[in-house]
């Protein structure tokens, strides 16, 4: 969808100027050709609404410092495409790296397994069929399988569980049960698991 110079130019005027209905209108005339450009260059990107979701945050921080772009260098629209996709790059490096590092967790566990001789976790000298693989299927989610690597590390603080989980935004109380709850929730899946075999 193309939308012409002289309108995203007027738009970034009214946006400089304090015009009350310009944060609506830029949403209304740059949201869907920008959402339209960034899914043909993510088209790989299965997640549409993440895609989307930079698309709006592009705008937001556009109107948050409409003064951060020069019409002279590019139109407004071509600045959003610029701002969202660095985003989207940025993001899809911080995820890949993620990614690795719970493989790499995955590998230690895998290690642990092997050579725990504990009551608390599952043993490959214990329960020789016991893998990697089974392990997975009990905890699918790979924040447990993270979380049971630092069990086994002997971490025990609060904090470091609930990075894991994602539960830092909680408060301090609410986190702290739901990080046992979960803790709890792991433990019991690993037992039922080693009592299985």
């Amino acid at each position: 969808m193309k939308v012409e110079r002289e309108v995203q130019d007027r738009l970034h005027a009214d946006v400089c100027a304090g015009d009350p209905t310009a944060s609506s209108r830029v949403f209304t005339v740059l949201l869907e050709p920008l959402i339209d450009w960034l899914s043909f260059r993510w088209r790989n990107e299965r997640d549409a609404e993440r895609v989307r979701d930079f698309a709006i945050d592009s705008i937001i921080g556009y109107l948050e410092s409409p003064e951060r772009y020069d019409p002279a260098r590019a139109s407004l629209l071509t600045y959003l495409r610029l701002d969202a996709h660095g985003d989207l790059l940025n993001d899809h490096d911080r995820r890949q790296r993620q990614r690795e590092r719970l493989q790499e967790a995955d590998v230690e566990l895998e290690d642990e397994i092997r050579n725990s001789s504990t009551d608390e976790y599952p043993s490959d000298r214990e329960e020789p069929e016991l893998r990697l693989v089974d392990v997975r299927e009990a905890l699918p989610d790979e924040r447990d399988r993270r979380a049971v690597f630092l069990m086994m590390e002997g971490e025990r603080s609060t904090e470091a569980f609930a990075e894991v989980w994602e539960l830092t935004d909680l408060p301090g109380q609410e986190q702290a049960v739901d990080v046992k709850r979960n803790k709890d929730r792991v433990k019991a899946r690993l037992r039922r698991l080693r009592s299985a075999k």
